[in-house]
């Protein structure tokens, strides 16, 4: 850090929310006299973590020491301690040790009685209902015991002030609280009057119970919260995401009132509950939108309107935040303060450097903005001045799709003009014609409209148009089958059914691979997986929103023997037939081979249709086995969930049936026989007994294809389970 009297400088970390890097540097530090460097250091690090009490304390302690060495003076280089005390108790205003420093400070520096009490008051109103408070009520009791009262006047005075303090104190629930009530019996028998000491005492000797009682409980409710851990945003990381689930379920109780607090005592708090958390959780918006929440529903408008401007302040590039705050201000119907909120939001958004202030925060949506003041100024300013905003809007180079859906929406169900609102979406196809959630919400806006001829115009406009690659184009081609299947007679079904198939069709296999077929040459995505069978498309067809023209139990035959895919070519899964049951049946390659003795080798004669599928084909099957009726959403990213199933450990892979899979189960019991000196024998029998039981009771067999390495699957429960929800 340099020899004493050489320039102090303390640099951020690599990683801004490093707190154990930046304790370290501010350590070092506290020993150098106070500079404009060291001060510079202390407020870079303040600025990252306000409401770190502690270093409050040591910054102010810090300045009071240094202002001590000058003799009381002040350079220009020096702090004034009690501008550092007043802003860190406004920052982390439920910091204990900050209080008691700044009171300390405050009894040593001051000489005016008013101004140390007035410190004391604005103490025990912060964090006179932590369970730590004792220290501060006794100090509190202490000095105004100390106070000098040299007539009869004066000491009635004195006494009646230490009456409300002791008073006060015994209704908190706080540490020691038996030993506060011991003093206020002393100190209350101390007086002449016995009948006014028992009236006293009868009444807050109940309150004093439900004190301690109270005390009880938060202490067990507050088990695990750390209450000095810095204040980061949302990273992952799984100490400050149990921290939060803490402090969550730690103000869900308190907010659900245990104790039976009258309604006044319970805002108390819940209010000091979510400061204690906001401590913590300063960079969490949930959070912050919470507590406003809670005030504003229970009658304190003014109390959220402070809470969110203090969040725009800790999280000043949160959309969020800035959005909800305005509706706060128009439900309390400040519609100047909202207006003006908006004005300052939509200042910060059209500059193209609005960015984020703290890692890990997004950038401003300046779409998501823009809808919303649209919406605000069409309930409080008429249809005019809607219109007017969206014109300017739409200027914008950094605007999305999503402002063009707003506005037409705004048009259809607010102004009543469905021309009007046909238009905003026609300039929205000549900026994001080939954008396919646009197109959607278009489809969507003239089915809702009934507008047949244009929607026909609209499919053969963008169907073509529409980027090949992008795997969301397939439900633009559902909502094509499906208006045809509404609007259009069954040539025209059939013709959309055969034109999507085409359009989304595999590339040819090549026949000395076997499986599937890759992506094409051109790079282009194999769009087939999306396709549905023959019989989800019939079951589509046939169905009338969640009206099916089977019954449960055929439902369930459907979904569990799905028509499966294999080298671009459907194939039905082989099933006995009930006029064979009973019967003998030959073996099937898989049972005969199940009856050798196995060698770690599959047979090289097995059946291309039973050859186990990877996981890629079994995900991208099973999203292509959902009905288009059901999947109103784009499918999803195949890729993501198949890299989070990857880190899925493997312990985790049970049955749906609640078991252990068939694979982890032979596993399991193959170790457990090796551990007892089985030995090769006992598993090469396990896996003849494993491969024996795919065959039926009744002798019939089972081709479950590519699922023979699946997890066993209890039809019978499953059913059991539909007929008692039936």
């Amino acid at each position: 850090m340099g020899a004493p009297g050489s320039e102090v400088t303390v640099t951020p970390p690599k990683d801004p929310w490093d707190g154990d890097t930046w304790g370290a540097k501010l350590v070092a530090i506290a020993s150098q006299p106070m500079s404009a460097a060291v001060r510079d250091s202390y407020e870079l690090f303040l600025a990252q973590y306000p409401t770190a009490g502690r270093y409050w304390r040591i910054y102010a302690e810090h300045a009071a020491r240094s202002r001590k060495s000058v003799g009381g003076g002040q350079s220009e280089d020096e702090v004034n301690p009690a501008s550092v005390f007043a802003r860190g108790v406004a920052a982390a205003p439920t910091s204990i040790e900050l209080w008691r420093s700044y009171i300390a400070f405050a009894r040593e520096a001051w000489t005016a009685r008013a101004e140390v009490v007035g410190v004391f008051d604005a103490a025990v109103y912060a964090v006179g209902l932590d369970l730590s408070a004792h220290a501060i009520w006794s100090e509190f009791v202490e000095f105004v015991k100390s106070w000098e009262a040299p007539t009869s006047h004066d000491e009635a005075t004195k006494r009646d002030a230490v009456r409300r303090v002791y008073q006060r104190a015994v209704c908190s629930p706080i540490h020691n609280l038996d030993a506060m009530w011991r003093e206020y019996e002393a100190f209350e028998n101390q007086a002449v009057n016995k009948e006014l000491v028992r009236g006293l005492l009868a009444e807050f000797q109940p309150k004093y119970f439900e004190a301690r009682a109270e005390f009880r409980a938060r202490k067990n409710r507050r088990e695990g919260l750390q209450l000095g851990m810095l204040a980061t945003p949302p990273r992952g990381i799984a100490k400050e995401e149990e921290q939060a689930a803490l402090w969550r379920k730690y103000i869900v109780l308190e907010r659900s009132n245990p104790n039976g607090l009258a309604p006044e005592e319970l805002h108390k708090r819940v209010e000091y509950a979510y400061e204690q958390a906001l401590g913590v959780l300063y960079r969490y918006p949930d959070l912050w939108v919470d507590a406003a929440q809670y005030h504003a529903d229970s009658g304190f408008g003014d109390a959220a309107e402070r809470l969110t401007a203090r969040a725009r302040i800790a999280l000043p590039s949160c959309s969020f935040v800035w959005l909800f705050s305005c509706n706060l201000l128009e439900s309390l119907e400040k519609l100047d303060a909202a207006r003006a909120l908006y004005k300052d939001l939509l200042e910060t958004v059209k500059s193209p450097a609005a960015s984020a202030t703290a890692k890990g925060t997004p950038e401003m949506n300046a779409t998501l903005t823009y809808a919303f003041f649209l919406r605000f100024v069409r309930r409080n300013d008429g249809l005019a001045a809607a219109r007017k905003v969206f014109l300017n809007a739409r200027k914008m180079e950094n605007i999305g799709w999503e402002l063009y859906v707003a506005a037409a929406d705004v048009e259809l169900m607010l102004n009543k003009q469905e021309t009007v609102a046909q238009n905003v979406y026609e300039l929205g196809m000549k900026r994001f014609g080939e954008n396919v959630a646009f197109v959607l919400k278009y489809i969507e806006f003239l089915w809702r409209c009934n507008r047949e001829q244009k929607l026909r115009v609209l499919f053969d406009q963008v169907l073509d148009a529409l980027p090949a690659n992008d795997a969301r184009i397939v439900a633009v081609w559902d909502k094509y089958v499906e208006f045809e299947s509404a609007y259009g007679d069954i040539e025209a079904t059939s013709a959309a059914v055969r034109r999507r198939a085409d359009a989304l069709g595999a590339p040819e296999p090549d026949p000395r691979k076997k499986g599937r077929g890759g992506p094409s040459k051109s790079g282009e995505l194999d769009l087939s997986v999306y396709l549905p069978s023959a019989v989800d498309m019939a079951l589509s067809q046939c169905s009338l929103f969640n009206l099916q023209p089977v019954n449960a139990d055929e439902m369930a035959e459907i979904l569990m023997r799905r028509s499966e895919v294999e080298g671009g070519t459907r194939v039905a899964i082989t099933r006995s037939s009930a006029s064979t049951r009973g019967k003998p049946q030959p073996k099937s390659s898989g049972a005969a081979a199940a009856d050798e003795p196995t060698s770690g080798q599959g047979s090289s004669d097995t059946p291309e249709s039973t050859r186990p599928l990877s996981l890629e084909e079994g995900l991208a099957r099973m999203v292509g086995m959902i009905p288009p009726n059901v999947r109103m959403q784009p499918p999803p990213d195949l890729n993501a969930v198949f890299q989070f199933l990857q880190a899925v450990p493997a312990s985790f892979e049970e049955s749906p049936a609640g078991g252990v899979s068939t694979a982890g189960k032979r596993e399991n019991e193959t170790s457990a026989d090796a551990a007892n000196g089985a030995g090769d024998d006992a598993a090469a029998k396990r896996t003849k007994v494993i491969g024996a039981s795919t065959s039926d009771a009744d002798g019939s067999t089972r081709a479950w294809s590519a699922r023979a390495q699946a997890p066993t699957i209890d039809v019978f429960r499953q059913r059991q389970a539909l007929k008692q929800r039936r």
